[in-house]
């Protein structure tokens, strides 16, 4: 076919979908009418098949330049709200369905890391809890001096910190980075066979466990327990799960079960991707509450029942959401992980 010939069998066809362009370029797609969009999508399909008929029959590059900037524009408009949309509801779906599935999934890695922390912050609380002199070697002066400046305030007025109101949205931020980059640090550690992952959460125990040792001994144990009332159950549950979703790519690698390693490693990681998102999220929520409600002067029972409250939805949240989704996939999938 000579190229005059399909240019102008093309012309008028390409001309409606430049005006068709215009319009929407100026005024949005909602300036086109449902008969406009739907000959829009049609007209740009049949340019891009005019594209690659120009391409193959090596027309002129103008023609081909010509034909190429229609269907970049079109492409666009024809695809940026399902695009849009397909996002929207990948998130919402990892979000209700797929990131508690995995960890439902993958409970045993999650309940390794928080027994990780837990008995070395039980033992630590019971080696300093009355020992002021092992607890300053141990845990350096810092908590004491905070223990013993909060020891000092009126009963009523105790708080293990004062955050003004005015900095309590930059105070918030800080917790959610530093949280969060505790938590990528945790995943990240998974890949020294989960040894740095086990001795992060141990590091974390010891400073829990002493810093509740040294609050007890200057006899304000609970004003800490009221202030990490709030954050604290949502904050370490998604350490938790960073950490064990660390500790489950490691273990991927060296014991990959029927898999190749390299198989084993690339399907764990998406897997951890999705769980990581689901735990920034997480931490954003729990940056909130230790930002904001935690230091305040709101009562210690409106603290704890904000505590109770988000335990209670972590419960049914990781119990119960997701399980409709699984006749779509047995429960986000039906690899099983190395023992």
């Amino acid at each position: 076919m000579r190229e005059e010939r399909f240019v102008g069998e093309r012309t008028s066809r390409w001309a409606e979908l430049r005006a068709l362009l215009g319009r929407a370029q100026s005024g949005g797609l909602a300036a086109l009418s449902g008969a406009d969009v739907r000959r829009l999508a049609a007209l740009y399909r049949a340019a891009t098949t005019d594209l690659a008929a120009a391409r193959s029959l090596r027309f002129s590059q103008g023609t081909v330049q010509h034909v190429n900037r229609l269907c970049v524009a079109a492409h666009g408009l024809v695809y940026a709200g399902s695009t849009a949309g397909g996002t929207r509801r990948k998130v919402f779906e990892l979000l209700t369905s797929r990131f508690p599935a995995l960890v439902r999934r993958t409970w045993r890695y999650h309940a390794v890391a928080a027994a990780v922390t837990i008995l070395p912050a039980v033992a630590v609380y019971l080696a300093l809890r009355g020992d002021p002199d092992l607890a300053e070697r141990t845990m350096g002066t810092v908590m004491q001096q905070r223990a013993e400046r909060t020891a000092a305030m009126p009963d009523d007025a105790r708080r293990y910190l004062e955050v003004p109101d005015l900095w309590m949205p930059v105070f918030s931020w800080g917790i959610m980075a530093n949280n969060i980059r505790v938590a990528m640090i945790g995943f990240a550690l998974g890949a020294t066979a989960g040894v740095g992952t086990v001795l992060l959460l141990v590091v974390q125990g010891v400073s829990l466990g002493g810093g509740f040792a040294v609050f007890d001994d200057a006899g304000v144990g609970g004003v800490l327990w009221t202030f990490v009332a709030a954050h604290g159950p949502l904050e370490m549950a998604a350490i938790f799960i960073s950490c064990g979703a660390g500790m489950r790519l490691g273990l991927s690698l060296l014991v990959p079960g029927r898999r190749s390693r390299a198989a084993a490693f690339r399907e764990t990681g998406t897997e951890s991707v999705a769980m990581l998102f689901g735990v920034a999220v997480m931490l954003v929520a729990a940056g909130l509450l230790e930002g904001f409600l935690s230091p305040s002067d709101a009562p210690a029972p409106v603290k704890w029942a904000a505590g109770a409250a988000t335990t209670g939805l972590m419960v049914w949240y990781f119990a119960r959401a997701g399980r409709d989704a699984r006749n779509r996939r047995d429960d986000c999938g039906t690899q099983s992980d190395p023992a």
